[in-house]
């Protein structure tokens, strides 16, 4: 277990992101995922819990090599969903746990100051344009999400991340 696993945890769209720990900036050897579904407003118990469950498991398939996952941390202060977006987040933390996978929370707002001046209102744009600044072709916002927490994670572990004030 040698790679690095991050999360932009999502009801309708994860993404995941996976890394070699001793990645050094190549945007090649990366893997990422994105899964999930809406489901109409009078879904079952059932039906919302199967659908972490799917996510959980396409999550758990991509990271089974990982030793470490870092999942965005979520607000709880939206007006819709929050509690279900808990669940979805238990649901990761738990399963990546008895995969034997250490399990980290990473502060967006924190990992996309790495990146530098980055607008607090409608940030993935300028995510994406900063991304590419660095080489990265990828073109979905979530799956950018994913990568900024990727390139915190790789901070914190003491690996190579990119950054402005480097």
């Amino acid at each position: 277990m040698c790679d690095v696993l991050a999360i932009d945890p999502s009801l309708t769209k994860t993404a995941a992101v996976v890394a070699p720990l001793n990645w050094l900036g190549d945007w090649n050897l990366l893997t990422a995922i994105t899964v999930g579904c809406s489901l109409k407003r009078d879904s079952s118990d059932s039906q919302k819990i199967n659908r972490c469950l799917q996510i959980s498991d396409a999550v758990l398939d991509l990271g089974r090599c990982c030793s470490s996952a870092w999942i965005e941390s979520y607000a709880y202060s939206q007006a819709t969903g929050a509690y279900s977006l808990g669940e979805l987040g238990g649901t990761l933390r738990a399963d990546l746990t008895r995969a034997g996978v250490e399990v980290h929370v990473a502060p967006i707002s924190s990992a996309r100051k790495l990146l530098g001046k980055v607008p607090r209102k409608n940030p993935k744009p300028a995510v994406q344009s900063i991304l590419k600044s660095f080489g990265c072709q990828e073109t979905d916002p979530d799956i950018c999400d994913a990568i900024v927490i990727l390139n915190y994670a790789m901070c914190k572990l003491g690996k190579f991340y990119y950054s402005i004030d480097k």
